[in-house]
């Protein structure tokens, strides 16, 4: 998926240019303390969308990446919306995520989500908006999945 993106889109989700994605997106798949989401076309052959938790502690920050096709069209949305779903039983404080203060989408993506959010503007045109809520524990074993931390 990664591959079929444009430079500029993998200069959103890097923050940097990419000429090889691969090194960047294996050493986030292997994280210890990742949880990744995909969506992938009616056939199952290839993912065109990938959403990341990563948790550190008591905040987790979450990024996605849509292919360029499909971008526009709710991706981004639904994985958001997903990723917010699976955070709800992760006892964490503070979630969050950086962009780049030039990418108008992000804003437009977020305000989908009606929470109370807070944007930081960092030096070099970077933005971490990030919402807090109770650190609060959860139960080993009362849910029917386990819960990566």
């Amino acid at each position: 998926m990664y591959r079929r993106c444009s430079a500029e889109t993998l200069w959103r989700r890097f923050h940097s240019p990419v000429r090889d994605p691969d090194p960047y997106v294996t050493r986030l798949m292997d994280h210890p303390s990742a949880t990744t989401f995909g969506v992938e076309d009616g056939g199952g052959d290839a993912f065109f969308g990938m959403g990341q938790f990563i948790v550190d502690g008591c905040s987790a920050e979450v990024s996605l990446i849509v292919e360029d096709r499909w971008q526009n069209q709710g991706v981004g949305s639904l994985l958001l919306r997903h990723m917010q779903s699976e955070l709800s039983g992760v006892p964490v404080e503070k979630i969050y995520g950086v962009f780049q203060h030039s990418n108008r989408a992000i804003p437009a993506l977020l305000r989908h989500l009606e929470l109370p959010l807070t944007f930081t503007y960092e030096g070099a045109g970077d933005v971490t908006v990030a919402w807090k809520r109770g650190c609060r524990p959860v139960e080993v074993g009362a849910t029917d999945r386990a819960v990566k931390l």
